[in-house]
């Protein structure tokens, strides 16, 4: 190689590291942490590099609102601050079986409402909007889980049994898990093994039915039952019947907890 070749050759490279130096010095490698740069009052720039780890902001509970299907008794609300004054005015709500309170929505059927009195019980498939939802605290005075707006399957039921030993039959009303005792029988409804029902505004040939997985203890014993709606079944000195199944079938899905099942338990 002659000598200007090798010039030639040389005064390239210096081309080349000159270039990529100063790419490198105009354009530096993110290092992961945040750079801010200030001016002073004298001129002066400085650099202050933040290595604080950026945290995602928390985020709340997501109380969504949610289906239900609830069987209670229509009463005034109790105070959760029962210490002190109280006032007289009466919010009307229902409370649960298992003792739970929620505030009521009759608006898209406010015909039933004139139906009931307090102290009536009374089962309905609606929306439950949680407390902690509400844009307004004035309900924090109550010890709700949500106000439950009412929209279908709203239905009376009979009044409180009457003391042992004068009735004949009682009417328990349950959901899934949930166990109800009525002239010394406590039924469980454990499963929906079928709901053949034909939904509500469909022409069906068939009307379907409804067979649902129940535990059954009575004086006899304990014992898993499938009951099929409107049927009757003898265990020991009672007959059982699954005579409602709530909400009403429609074209889609019904969600577990949202069922209700009634059963009629008779003594022979």
């Amino acid at each position: 190689m002659n000598n200007n070749t090798r010039n030639f050759l040389i005064v390239l490279c210096l081309i080349a590291i000159c270039v990529i130096g100063g790419y490198i010095v105009t354009h530096p490698r993110s290092s992961g942490v945040v750079t801010t740069t200030t001016t002073t009052t004298t001129g002066q720039t400085t650099t202050n590099t933040d290595t604080t780890p950026v945290t995602p902001v928390p985020t709340s509970p997501n109380y969504e609102p949610y289906s239900a299907t609830l069987v209670g008794e229509y009463l005034c609300l109790p105070h959760t601050n029962t210490g002190g004054p109280q006032t007289l005015e009466c919010a009307l709500g229902m409370k649960t079986g298992d003792g739970k309170y929620f505030a009521l929505d009759f608006s898209s059927m406010s015909q039933v409402q004139g139906q009931l009195a307090t102290g009536d019980r009374f089962s309905a498939h609606g929306t439950v909007t949680p407390v902690q939802r509400l844009s307004t605290n004035q309900w924090q005075k109550y010890p709700i889980l949500g106000i439950f707006t009412v929209t279908d399957s709203f239905r009376k039921l009979s009044p409180t049994t009457p003391p042992p030993g004068t009735q004949t039959s009682a009417t328990l009303h349950a959901s899934i898990g949930q166990s109800v005792t009525g002239l010394s029988v406590t039924v469980t409804p454990l499963e929906v093994t079928d709901d053949s029902r034909c939904p509500q505004g469909v022409a069906c040939i068939w009307a379907g039915t409804v067979h649902v997985r129940t535990k059954v203890k009575n004086e006899v014993g304990t014992s898993e039952v499938t009951f099929e709606l409107g049927k009757s079944i003898t265990l020991g000195a009672e007959n059982i019947a699954l005579t409602v199944v709530s909400p009403a079938k429609t074209q889609d899905s019904i969600a577990t907890s949202t069922y209700v099942f009634t059963y009629e338990v008779t003594k022979k």
